[in-house]
């Protein structure tokens, strides 16, 4: 099949993912959790709106002492000096790991009859799918009456997304013209762009891509960019990097937060999203019996709220649903079940083997 009949957009459907001040509340009680279940989201407070229904599970937090968050993050700390700039109370017990290695511990302490030790878990839906299934995470909670937006709400389970990452074509501001760039994933094989390009040897974002055109679009693709004497470079970031220093004018490989963090160190790039864009999603998730329950609410409602900000200044990561630089006719495609990460993995390693034959 020649790029001129090629029409992804026709061979499958996309894989979308889809504080005003506080008012005086009438008189308090004076004692006001003596009515509230010690985990249950307050009711109450949350008729008088979302930054009441926060302010109290935050102060109820503070009987708890500290939050632990197990996480995948660059810079935990920094958010945490802001969390507790507010929540000076609150101390942020912060445990790195693999997302899928956490699934793995929170279902292993499970099995063997024990509580959840951790309070907030950070993922992909794909991956948090094991705990959704299992109903470990707490449904209870209602993150609406804690001020989540509707869309960064999920119905996979009772989780909040904490990040978008976007991908795309990143380009050097320096050597070309962004009325120069294609529209389409199709314009990039113009022999214009020969020997101009990057790609990521770990077949992304084809891989991901494939979501939306299926396998045989997808590799018929790949084989005519490489009629187009590719650059192949390991890593986002890296292949960032060689379009910064001239050895290339684009790569297929950007992304939106780490063109954000390099630009912030004066390189010249940019970000330009095409007719598909693959999307990177994380969720924070409480898991159901957390030992900090209402620690765990706070972090995760501010994270969610005015803690967004802290969270861009600290991993370059926004949670916009669709950012500036999106039209609203481009479609998301996102990995967010456990099929479509076989699917990814299956088609890379196949795009891999493509890449290896470039000798590149």
């Amino acid at each position: 099949m020649r790029i001129s009949a090629w029409n992804p957009a026709a061979l499958g459907v996309a894989a979308t993912l889809l504080f005003a001040a506080c008012s005086a509340a009438a008189t308090p009680s004076p004692t006001p959790q003596a009515t509230q279940a010690p985990g249950a989201t307050p009711t109450a407070a949350a008729s008088a709106g979302p930054e009441a229904a926060r302010a109290q599970v935050c102060e109820a937090a503070k009987a708890e002492g500290k939050v632990v968050y197990w996480h995948n993050l660059a810079k935990p700390d920094v958010i945490s000096a802001e969390f507790n700039k507010t929540y000076p109370g609150i101390q942020v017990e912060w445990l790195q790991s693999r997302p899928d290695a956490m699934v793995q511990a929170l279902m292993t302490e499970l099995s063997t009859g024990r509580k959840p030790s951790a309070d907030v878990m950070y993922g992909e839906l794909n991956i948090l799918k094991t705990v959704f299934d299992a109903n470990a995470d707490d449904d209870t909670i209602d993150w609406k009456a804690l001020g989540a937006a509707a869309d960064i709400l999920t119905d996979a389970g009772n989780a909040v997304r904490i990040q978008r990452v976007l991908g795309g074509l990143v380009y050097n501001t320096g050597t070309v013209k962004k009325e120069e760039l294609p529209r389409t994933w199709a314009g990039l094989l113009d022999q214009k762009w020969k020997g101009q390009l990057v790609v990521d040897s770990r077949a992304r974002p084809f891989d991901q891509l494939s979501l939306l055109w299926g396998h045989d679009a997808t590799i018929d693709y790949v084989k005519q960019l490489l009629v187009n004497k590719v650059l192949v470079i390991t890593g986002g970031t890296a292949g960032m990097l060689a379009v910064a220093g001239g050895q290339a004018k684009i790569t297929t490989g950007g992304r939106s937060e780490s063109t954000a963090e390099e630009k912030s160190k004066g390189a010249p790039l940019e970000i330009h999203y095409l007719e598909v864009i693959p999307t990177f999603d994380a969720y924070n998730m409480v898991p159901k019996g957390a030992p900090h329950p209402n620690a765990a609410k706070c972090m995760v409602s501010w994270l969610a709220t005015d803690g967004a900000a802290a969270f861009e200044k600290a991993e370059f990561k926004q949670n916009i649903t669709r950012p500036a630089g999106a039209s609203p006719s481009d479609t998301l495609v996102a990995v967010d079940t456990p099929d479509k990460a076989a699917t990814v993995a299956k088609i890379g390693a196949e795009i891999q083997k493509l890449y290896a034959g470039t000798g590149g």
